[in-house]
Parts: C-alpha cells; structure tokens; sequence
C-alpha cells in the first residue's frame, strides 16, 4: 500500500545553512521542506509514496541532500542508494548511512532515517495504531441524524428567526 521514509537527521554539515533532502523511488520524487541547521539540520519530515505493486528485489530509493540557498544554485551533498529488497522482507529499516559525493567517495555527513512499507496485499488488518501520534476520537457516543427521534431536529421558526436576525447585523 505505502513506502515511508521518515527523514530524521543530516549530520556532519560544515557551517550553517538550510538543506533539502530529495528522495526518488520508481521515478517519482519527493522532497523535504529546508531545514536550517548548524553542523546538522532537523527535518523530522515522512515522504510516502502509494504502492500498487510489490517490491521487486531491483527496486531502490535514492536519497540527496542538497544545500539549499534562495540567493544561489542548490550545491548537492551527497547521496544514498539503498536496495529495497531487505525492506520488503522486515517492512521496518532504521538506518544511518554516510553519504556519497558525486565522485563517488565517502563524506563525512550522514543521514539518519527510518523506512516503512506496506505490501499492497497486506490491506489494513495488521495496522499500527500506537506509530500515530494522536489517539482515536471515540465516535460511539455521536448522535447520527439516524439516532434523532420525532421532533429532534425540528427548531421551529423560532431557528429561523435567530438565522435572520444574526445576518441583519451585516446588511
């Protein structure tokens, strides 16, 4: 059904600024909003992409970090292949991985980040409820217009004359 990333932390940054993380999977990307930072940025971010079919062993996502400035071109940082095959297996990764520059060499920055996916055959039964954050608004005492009895519903005129009276005020 779903493939989360749930982007936590860019680590070992030099300097102050904003950054963006860009994230691709099966040709479609998604990106972060900037995160200001100094030696490291906070995103706390979760990009979802819908899932109509399984994860295929050659399937990958590719995360980029860019320095992100309004005033000059996005600078990338570095990026972080990572093979999907593991996650269709666990459906949890939590990782932390250096990223690779674009000579492909190790830098010192890293991307701590978590992944989640749903198989599309997986449906809701087996749904997490505690990973929100919120708790469920008990609906079993709201009153439906089903619930209502005779003459429930009915205000009357004197309803009316409250709706006339309170719109007078503006004209």
């Amino acid at each position: 059904m779903s493939l989360q990333l749930d982007v936590k932390v860019l680590d070992g940054l030099s300097g102050k600024g904003q950054s963006i993380i860009k994230a691709k999977f099966r040709d479609h990307e998604i990106s972060t909003k900037p995160a200001q930072g100094q030696n490291s940025c906070y995103f706390g971010e979760e990009l979802v992409w819908k899932v109509a079919r399984r994860l295929e062993d050659r399937d990958d996502l590719i995360i980029t970090a860019y320095d992100h400035s309004k005033y000059r071109l996005k600078r990338m940082i570095g990026s972080v292949t990572v093979n999907l095959a593991t996650l269709a297996q666990k459906q949890v990764l939590n990782l932390e991985e250096p990223l690779v520059d674009a000579n492909k060499m190790v830098t010192n920055v890293t991307l701590s980040f978590d992944l989640f996916y749903r198989p599309p055959d997986q449906g809701e039964a087996d749904l997490d409820i505690d990973r929100f954050g919120h708790s469920l608004a008990d609906l079993s005492a709201v009153r439906g217009t089903d619930d209502l009895g005779e003459g429930d519903a009915d205000l009357g005129d004197e309803a009316m004359g409250w709706v006339v009276r309170s719109l007078s005020q503006y004209y």
